[in-house]
C-alpha cells in the first residue's frame, strides 16, 4: 500500500496534468477505502470484479447521512483514517497542489 500522494499519481499515471491536490486525495482515500474493504471479506476473488458497484453502495450510504456536514466529515474521517494507515501525502516526494477556488 502507498500513501495517498503516490497512490493518486499511480492512478493519474505519467502522461495526464492533473494537478494533487487534497481534494482529490480525499476522492481517492474513499476509492482506497472501497478497495480495502473489498478485499478483506471472505468472498474477495468473487467480489473484486464488482468494486464499482461498491462504490455505488458506499456513496448511498454515505448519501443517507442527509446532512452536508455530516457528509464532509464522514469524507474527511475516511482521509485521516487513510493518512493514519498509510502516511501522509506530504511524506512523499511529490507536491500537493494549494486547493482549488470555490
Amino acid at each position: 500500500h502507498r500513501n495517498l500522494a503516490l497512490l493518486t499519481k499511480a492512478i493519474i499515471g505519467q502522461s495526464h496534468n492533473v494537478p494533487l491536490t487534497v481534494e482529490l486525495y480525499v476522492r481517492v482515500a474513499f476509492l482506497h477505502s472501497v478497495a480495502v474493504a473489498i478485499k478483506s471479506q471472505p468472498t474477495y476473488l468473487a467480489s473484486k470484479d464488482r468494486f464499482w458497484e461498491e462504490v455505488d453502495i458506499a456513496l448511498l450510504d454515505i448519501r443517507n447521512a442527509k446532512d452536508t456536514k455530516k457528509i464532509t466529515l464522514m469524507f474527511i474521517q475516511l482521509y485521516q483514517n487513510d493518512v493514519n494507515t498509510f502516511g501522509a501525502p506530504e511524506n512523499s516526494e511529490l507536491k500537493t497542489a494549494p486547493a482549488l477556488a470555490h
